[in-house]
């Protein structure tokens, strides 16, 4: 899971100019950096789009273990799993049920605490496939769009993904639609700038 993550979220390359410009702390913010995930930080089912019928899931701030990290796979060099050690807390909440339509769908926000910087060029060269850029529209400066192609085959996996840090916290968001990606992304991002400790 926390490999899979990982390159959604250092996909961002494949954006002309991301690899200078994805940096630790949103571009519009003055605080200072988060330095631990808490259960407030947490976007409440009440902020999220309505789905009748719903399935509402947090996950509470959790350090993550050794054996969080890493495949375990001889395909990719070593290094690959000791960047992924840079996430050492994670939290989040989760939305699934169907639409209107009946379609299986998911609202999902993971959020990571990291302890340093990933050489994301050098880790999308060797360490990740299937993510492919998407252009969001209205996504906030440093934040940047892609699909998942290993996970466009699950009915109620996320169309869309989003990435980006704030004060220092990585966000991974995941809709069925790019107006729901903004909305998520933006309600989150805003949630975090609250933040004072």
């Amino acid at each position: 899971m926390i490999a899979r993550v990982m390159m959604v979220v250092i996909a961002c390359v494949l954006i002309s100019g991301c690899t200078s410009s994805l940096s630790l702390s949103s571009p519009s913010s003055s605080k200072p950096d988060i330095p631990y995930l808490t259960e407030e930080m947490i976007l409440p089912q009440s902020e999220f789009p309505p789905l009748p019928g719903g399935t509402f899931r947090i996950t509470a701030p959790r350090d993550l273990a050794p054996e969080d990290h890493g495949s375990g796979s001889s395909e990719v060099p070593g290094w690959c799993d000791e960047d992924e050690k840079a996430l050492d807390q994670e939290a989040g909440s989760r939305l699934y049920g169907d639409d209107l339509n009946g379609n299986r769908i998911m609202m999902k926000i993971e959020m990571f605490h990291v302890t340093r910087s990933i050489d994301m060029q050098r880790f999308v060269t060797n360490c990740s496939d299937g993510i492919l850029a998407a252009q969001i529209s209205g996504l906030p400066s440093g934040a940047f769009g892609f699909t998942d192609d290993l996970t466009v085959s699950s009915a109620s996996a996320p169309d869309f993904y989003a990435t980006g840090y704030v004060r220092g916290i990585l966000l991974v968001i995941g809709a069925p639609t790019q107006g729901g990606i903004v909305d998520l992304y933006n309600r989150q991002s805003n949630l975090l700038e609250s933040w004072d400790g």
